[in-house]
């Protein structure tokens, strides 16, 4: 029986829609995923990289198997379906066997770009497409962190700090993601995509009311 730590770092502005979705996919994966033992690794946020690396740390210290990333702004279940169908997402993950995978989810603002990532150059990186995604399973540079399952295994090569802050001494400006999945390339690791699996973006509009 495998040990899958579900790390979430949140702001404390943490939204219900969210919350409420990640109680219902809890509560699918318990009823239906009788081969593991899942571990809530959920931890308040100020600075992004220094959430993740106390949920590595945690997930390393209770010998997780795997670390499912999942960010505090996304809807699992975003088309409602009554049979929790979409929470099996993890399920198809595990299955592929990858070092690093996630799922495809967009950004929700600008130009609504697929989260994910081709590398260009030193330190250099472009988000991928509509016209480059294959609908199916596929290797990228980049994997999202909002949606990133993760063999632990990877930790035996990668060493901490295994995410920094995101502007670098040398100018560049690398999200944790980015810094992850490069490390782990470096490392002679693979990153890959489940592009089939489209999970949700919580949008947040403010608007004035007079």
């Amino acid at each position: 029986m495998s040990k899958i730590g579900i790390g979430i770092p949140a702001y404390a502005t943490f939204e219900p829609e969210v919350a409420f979705d990640y109680m219902r996919m809890c509560y699918s994966f318990g009823r239906r995923y009788q081969d593991h033992d899942f571990y809530l690794l959920g931890k308040f946020k100020s600075e992004q990289f220094r959430a993740r690396n106390s949920i590595v740390q945690t997930a390393l210290q209770f010998g997780m198997d795997y670390l499912l990333f999942l960010d505090d702004d996304h809807i699992i279940n975003w088309k409602e379906n009554p049979d929790s169908s979409s929470y099996d997402f993890l399920n198809k993950l595990l299955n592929h066997k990858k070092d690093i995978i996630g799922c495809l989810y967009y950004h929700r603002t600008g130009e609504y770009k697929p989260v994910l990532m081709k590398e260009t150059g030193d330190k250099k990186y472009t988000f991928l497409d509509d016209s480059e995604i294959n609908k199916g399973l596929q290797k990228v540079d980049v994997q999202g962190g909002g949606c990133m399952l993760i063999d632990m295994k990877i930790f035996d090569k990668i060493k901490p700090p295994y995410f920094e802050p995101e502007m670098q001494t040398d100018g560049n400006n690398l999200g944790t993601d980015i810094q992850l999945c490069r490390k782990a390339k470096q490392a002679g690791f693979e990153v890959w995509c489940d592009t089939s699996i489209n999970i949700g973006h919580l949008m947040r509009e403010k608007k004035v009311v007079t």
